[in-house]
């Protein structure tokens, strides 16, 4: 048993001088700089990435086989030591996408310097429709990579081959004495000479993370980015398109053509911007018409896309003749007659627009209340019943086009056309006053309610009970995924 003990303190005094000792890294040594969208392909929408500490977030939406998206990421070496990009985890759980790193160069980072990698997803399979959950499947997956030191890829000790083969024949010596000693401890010291001898890695890693949240929407939607814009031709000599800019230099803010376009047709497959044209198959016979279902892009809320018509309604159907407010003359309760002629869900019957319900109808300041003459009335719920659009506020006017105040400024609406399309006053001399009611009631009075002005392109208020040229101009509530951009 002595002999064991001896032999044991032997090999240990050997192998002390080329044991090396794994370090814990205090900080990451290789940062994530930058990660930039350089490419999409196909229908590809609604991509976000993002950079939390040393992890990528990444989400967006596919639709079509051969849908990808590509990445450039840059990776920044803040230490004195060389790093070795390695153990490039990149398989997801099935075959329906493909997750590519692409390294052009040699994996190593060069001290306190950059590196550039790719990314590639791509929806390859056509996904079960098993797996479809209203009509959309979720994949989530992480790419793990490890950045290693290279120093730390050899130990230091041993770098000599020479010696390192010395080690080697003392410790196999050693081994076969301890054979012979026929005691079960020795297979112990055996396990400790062939795992000890010489370490050969002592690392110090970064851990990098690529966290993607991909979505395959696999179903119809309701609006699609329109392919052509409507025009008119501005015939005013004053005032409305004309004062909006569309004359030939006559005016400081001239286009310099009188060719009205309404609306914009964006970018496929990026974020719809305020403006931006698409055809809604309200009615849900399958056919994007472009000329009667065009709706203009206002905002996003919740995972809900805001739309209006280019057009507004009477009894639901498309038409500009006036309607009131409310034809009994007050504003107390919200809008009965301009809301009344919103389309019902008969006329526009695509399930996939949220009808408006019940509403708490507010005034200008977002109160629940209207005043007249020292008298305080609450302003109801309003129900649409079975309407599936509803009237635009004072509230979303002023968000959504940026106007400070609600002051009668004329022209503070010079720059979205496509509030105006259809109004015979917008595009040519008329002296019928033509806009549209909001939903909003004016908090001053319970007779008065707000409206936009297709003349002085701006917002105004007037009598609730009048026909004086305004109408109803449907608004609709869809969720965003529906919106195929």
């Amino acid at each position: 048993m002595k002999k064991i003990y001896f032999l044991i303190i032997i090999c240990s005094l050997f192998l002390f001088p080329f044991i090396v000792y794994a370090e814990s890294c205090e900080s990451n040594k290789i940062v994530i700089n930058s990660i930039e969208l350089i490419n999409k392909s196909g229908s590809a929408k609604r991509i976000e990435s993002n950079i939390e500490d040393n992890t990528i977030n990444i989400n967006a939406e596919l639709k079509n086989i051969g849908d990808s998206i590509d990445y450039k990421i840059v990776l920044n070496n803040v230490s004195n030591e060389i790093y070795y990009i390695e153990n490039k985890n990149n398989k997801s759980d099935n075959d329906y996408l493909e997750y590519t790193i692409i390294d052009e160069n040699e994996n190593s980072i060069q001290p306190l310097s950059s590196k550039e990698i790719s990314l590639h997803i791509e929806y390859k399979n056509e996904i079960p429709e098993d797996l479809l959950e209203n009509s959309r499947y979720t994949e989530n997956n992480t790419i793990f990579m490890d950045a290693i030191d290279a120093s730390s890829l050899q130990n230091p000790n041993t770098s000599s081959s020479v010696l390192y083969i010395i080690v080697i024949i003392i410790a196999f010596f050693i081994i076969i004495l301890l054979l012979s000693t026929k005691k079960t401890i020795n297979i112990l010291i055996i396990v400790f000479i062939v795992l000890i001898p010489v370490i050969v890695s002592a690392t110090c890693n970064t851990d990098i993370k690529i966290n993607t949240s991909i979505i395959i929407s696999k179903n119809n939607p309701i609006c699609i980015r329109a392919t052509n814009l409507h025009t008119d031709t501005c015939q005013r000599t004053y005032n409305a398109c004309y004062s909006a800019g569309y004359n030939l230099g006559e005016t400081n803010n001239s286009r310099n053509t009188k060719t009205i376009k309404y609306g914009n047709l964006g970018n496929i497959g990026e974020e719809p911007q305020t403006g931006d044209a698409f055809t809604c198959d309200v009615n849900n016979d399958g056919v994007y018409d472009e000329e009667t279902e065009r709706f203009y892009y206002l905002y996003d809320s919740d995972d809900k896309s805001i739309m209006i018509f280019y057009s507004s309604v009477y009894l639901g159907n498309r038409s500009n003749r006036s309607v009131a407010y409310d034809a009994n003359g007050t504003n107390a309760y919200g809008p009965r007659t301009a809301g009344g002629h919103m389309p019902t869900e008969e006329q526009w019957s695509n399930p996939k627009i949220i009808k408006p319900g019940i509403r708490q109808i507010t005034n200008e300041n977002g109160e629940t209340t209207v005043i007249y003459q020292n008298t305080t009335y609450s302003l109801p719920t309003f129900n649409y019943s079975n309407r599936v659009a509803r009237l635009l506020t004072t509230q979303e006017l002023m968000s959504v086009f940026h106007l400070n105040s609600l002051e009668y400024i004329p022209g503070s609406l010079n720059d979205y056309a496509f509030l105006f399309e259809g109004f015979e006053i917008f595009k040519k001399e008329s002296n019928t006053y033509s806009g549209f009611w909001l939903e909003t009631p004016y908090s001053s009075n319970n007779y008065q309610s707000w409206n936009v002005s297709a003349y002085n392109l701006t917002i105004s208020y007037g009598n609730a009970y009048a026909y004086i040229g305004i109408g109803a101009r449907p608004v609709i509530t869809i969720l965003s995924s529906d919106l195929d951009n």
